[in-house]
């Protein structure tokens, strides 16, 4: 079954609902209702929409305002979904194949040369703390400079 195609006739009839005005062709209604049907029913929709529920669903009743709008709203949402989803069965298409390609960055933990006497004491200390030189309050900014030349 081919439901985008066979919903294709009443796309606008859909898409003029779902901007807020009303649905007053019974006829229409009466088919999307069996189309509706019929989908609903194939097992492997069956899994997705009512999470495996085991025989025959009951029809559409067109007479219930409530069911009208759950079914208008489910195929206008499975439509949306299946417009985006790739038939299985093409022919003379071979199937794609998905490779997973995994990839590794190796950054190099180099910094750049820098004139530290030109950086304030708070810097120096920034620069230290991201080498993973040990520091205390009372190192003098000169030691930091020596500890971070020495460092590289």
């Amino acid at each position: 079954m081919n439901f985008i195609a066979e919903t294709n006739k009443y796309a606008r009839l859909l898409e003029t609902w779902k901007n807020g005005h009303g649905f007053s062709d019974r006829e229409a209604l009466q088919d999307l209702a069996k189309i509706w049907d019929e989908f609903k029913n194939i097992p492997e929709r069956k899994k997705v929409i009512y999470q495996g529920a085991l025989g025959d669903l009951p029809k559409t009743d067109i007479g219930c305002s409530n069911c009208i709008f759950d079914m208008l709203t489910m195929v206008y949402n499975w439509r949306k979904i299946l417009e985006h989803e790739v038939p299985q069965d093409i022919p003379n298409v071979p199937q794609a194949t998905i490779e997973t390609v995994k990839m590794s960055f190796d950054i190099p933990q180099t910094f750049p040369s820098v004139d530290y006497n030109s950086l304030k004491m708070h810097q120096i200390r920034s620069i230290a703390k991201k080498k993973g030189i040990p520091y205390t309050n009372k190192t003098t900014k000169e030691e930091l400079i020596q500890l971070l030349s020495e460092k590289g």
